[in-house]
């Protein structure tokens, strides 16, 4: 199948058989979207690639207050709903890109680079972000390496957030209560926004709010240890049962100062909290997932909380704008859970090995941008890129109980750390040949050095039968392990080509070539650890894109459109995996792989009133070559064929100056698989599901109050697998196969109001 020829065929199908009535009997005209992904602010409809923007009204009619909503109104954007672990790790997928079962990493975040770059603003970080007050959502599909640089080989997500205004002080303060059909507890949330232009000037802008989520996944198996008795620290009852034990907390708090210093110079300082608190991970046993219980023996309680500090300064300097953009983003992590490899068995009696992981990490990134202004033909965006990443986690594994409570023993203990620095310059130019054809040339040069410093430690121990009863003394017989410190450096390019024809006023073709990559990196792992030396390093992987498409606008600015197909040639994959004797975490490349297909999105402004939006999302990608268990023809982990979304917006006007606000939306994925093949961990075949939403919302003036319900027909679907473990009988482990389950039916209320 020529994916490459269909999608064009069609586009210029639909362009060229689009009855001349359309325009003639509509006069409904849709707002223009303006973002700045291109680094301009540009109308999305201007923008030669493909890329979809959603404002903050859409967001909150639509009520998508997570990352896992938004994922239900982007065609193509593939996300394991990972419940109260969403934080931990970035698991976002587009166009096909991805070589990981992403449903792993809901309790630590995996070694490798996410494939989908996420920023706030400027700052390149994730944060699973509660979406409130945020102006806007660009979401860039395909390899976007030249202006944003490493682990833009999927796309790019860019969270907007409002600017402080000097135009108006105000305060809005909104607040919800929800019942999940599988939860016996209520959730409940407040969000308060206020502005104040403090001169003329200056201004401030809070944002402010605290979630509190229920819990619907009962844990049928906690483990209870003994703390006197016959074995000190060993398994006495491992039945006890806590349910809907994965309720969770986040709170968040923005603080945004805005400094018109004059005519030609404007200064934003901002600062980003969140901090997120669970009870327990979200995942279900997937042979009897419908009954939402988990038969993990430890609680997976977890702690995350970030802080980012950021400046921009932006000035007019009549030929170009000057842009700087400076952040510093440190991240803090505690999560516990059972680990199985530690798990040791002595007469029936189990000891279960209880793991605390504890991790940090720091950034600061500095950017510097330059963005021609002139009306002439050609112009130019030429940039310098700074970036110094550190990581260091511990991960320490105790055996009789949990760290603290009573006598404990070390079985493992893992200090890593890691540092990475980037620097860059980059640009593109574009030059307007004629009315109709642009031409844009991208490139970006960059150098980066990986450190990783790991220190690991297996505490050997051995046995003893103190009487009859079989009471067991462990006498430590020393240690073993050690530490290991590697580093790489990589110079390289990337570039890319885009250009545009303007079939019409109305009508746009387009193609580009474009790269993406994820920054290499070593594994120190110690001396004795590791059975292939190839394992110590790991090198850059690449995307090369081919996209060709078509955007327009018809009916008079009633509805747009955008179709595109790609194809992306994949290099040399990177994911994780575990490697030596010992099964120590590792990222490994493996062979090349191909992802192609075609995307479609729609939206109509159908009356004065009703706008709909819809996409649609065709994916094929694949492995193309045998790499050690990734096998030639493979299809890649996490990847549904097909997508679909829809949004309906109604809007009713009723007497004394109030309205009536519908909106429904819903979304489908097709069945997909959770790795490579079943000769690898956590394989499974999932099937397909589709999930919609629908709330009904009255304001008037100042106030609104609106009712919703979120997955409306109480669809059980799965979104990820991944494989556990538990007591297996004497001596043994036994594997346990769990899955994460979309949320269930919830039924909620909404109220705002606004004081100014």
């Amino acid at each position: 199948m020529n994916l490459i020829k269909t999608p064009m065929a069609l586009a210029i199908a639909l362009v060229s058989t689009t009855p001349v009535t359309l325009a003639q009997d509509t006069s409904f005209t849709l707002e223009e979207v303006v973002v700045t992904a291109t680094r301009r602010t540009t109308s999305v409809q201007d923008i030669p690639y493909n890329i979809s923007a959603l404002s903050g009204r859409t967001l909150k009619d639509s009520g998508a207050t997570s990352l896992n909503d938004l994922t239900q109104l982007v065609p193509g954007l593939i996300a394991v709903d990972q419940g109260n672990d969403a934080s931990v790790s970035n698991n976002l997928i587009m166009r096909g890109v991805n070589a990981n079962n992403v449903g792993n990493q809901n309790i630590l975040p995996g070694q490798i680079e996410p494939s989908v770059s996420t920023y706030l603003n400027d700052t390149p970080v994730y944060l699973s972000l509660r979406m409130a007050d945020v102006e806007r959502v660009e979401v860039l599909r395909g390899p976007q390496g030249t202006l944003y640089g490493s682990g833009s080989v999927g796309g790019t997500i860019r969270f907007i957030f409002n600017k402080p205004s000097l135009e108006e002080s105000m305060l809005t303060v909104d607040s919800g209560l929800s019942s999940s059909s599988e939860s016996d507890d209520l959730s409940y949330n407040v969000d308060v926004v206020g502005n104040v232009p403090i001169s003329d000037n200056l201004a401030l802008r809070v944002a402010t709010g605290y979630e509190d989520k229920a819990g619907s996944v009962d844990y049928t198996d906690i483990t209870t240890y003994a703390t006197d008795g016959s074995v000190l620290g060993t398994v006495v009852d491992s039945t006890r049962e806590v349910e809907d034990a994965d309720s969770a907390e986040t709170q968040y708090a923005r603080v945004a100062l805005l400094w018109d210093v004059n005519d030609d110079v404007e200064a934003v300082l901002s600062h980003h909290w969140q901090k997120n608190e669970s009870d327990a991970d979200s995942q279900v046993n997937l042979l009897d997932y419908e009954d939402r219980t988990n038969s993990n023996a430890v609680l997976g309680a977890g702690d995350f909380e970030a802080n980012i500090t950021s400046l921009e300064v932006k000035a007019d300097l009549g030929f170009a704008e000057l842009t700087s953009s400076t952040s510093v983003t440190n991240t803090e992590l505690t999560a516990r859970y059972n680990n199985p490899l530690y798990n040791v068995y002595f007469y029936g009696y189990a000891q279960i090995a209880d793991t605390v992981t504890e991790g940090e990490t720091e950034s600061f990134t500095q950017e510097f941008r330059l963005v021609s202004q002139n009306d002439g033909p050609l112009s130019y965006i030429a940039g310098f890129y700074y970036n110094d990443f550190d990581t260091e986690m511990t991960i320490n594994d105790w055996l009789g109980g949990i760290q603290g409570d009573f006598d404990t023993y070390n079985a493992y203990f893992q200090d890593r750390k890691t540092s990475f620095k980037d620097m860059a310059v980059f640009g593109e130019v574009s030059y307007q040949f004629t009315d109709e054809f642009q031409l844009t040339l991208g490139a970006r040069a960059f150098d980066q050095e990986f450190t990783s410093n790991q220190y690991i430690n297996f505490f050997a121990f051995s046995a003893t039968l103190d009487d009859e009863f079989g009471n067991i003394g462990f006498n430590f017989a020393g240690d073993t392990g050690g530490f290991e410190k590697r580093t790489q450096d990589v110079s390289d390019q990337i570039f890319k080509v885009n250009m545009s024809y303007d079939l019409s006023e109305e009508h746009m073709l387009y193609f580009t070539w474009s790269e993406g990559f994820r920054h290499g990196g070593t594994n120190a792992l110690p001396a004795g650890f590791v059975s292939d030396p190839s394992d110590l390093e790991y090198q850059s992987d690449e995307a090369s894109n081919w996209e060709i498409g078509v955007k327009g606008t018809l009916g008079e600015g009633s509805m747009r459109y955008t179709a595109t197909a790609f194809r992306i040639d994949w290099e040399k994959m990177q994911y994780d995996t575990f490697v030596g004797p010992a099964l120590l975490p590792a990222v490994i490349n493996g062979g090349d792989a191909v992802s192609e297909g075609i995307e479609l999105e729609i939206t109509a402004q159908l009356s004065e009133f009703l706008q709909v939006t819809t996409g649609y999302t065709f994916t094929d990608a694949e492995a193309t070559e045998d790499a050690g268990p990734i096998m030639d023809g493979d299809t890649l982990p996490g990847i549904s064929d097909h997508t679909f979304s829809v949004n309906l917006d109604y809007s009713q006007a009723l007497g004394n100056n109030s309205e009536l606000h519908y909106n429904f939306n819903g979304s489908y994925r097709s069945d997909f698989k959770t790795n490579f093949n079943n000769g690898m961990d956590d394989f499974g075949e999932l099937s397909g599901f589709d999930i919609y939403n629908a709330s009904l919302t009255w304001s008037q003036d100042k106030l609104t109050i609106g009712a919703f319900v979120r997955n409306l027909t109480d669809e059980e679907g799965l979104s990820g697998q991944v494989t556990r473990y538990g007591p297996g009988g004497f001596g043994g482990v036994a594997e346990l196969d769990q899955a994460f389950l979309v949320p269930s039916r919830t039924i909620g209320l909404r109220v705002g109001y606004l004081f100014d």
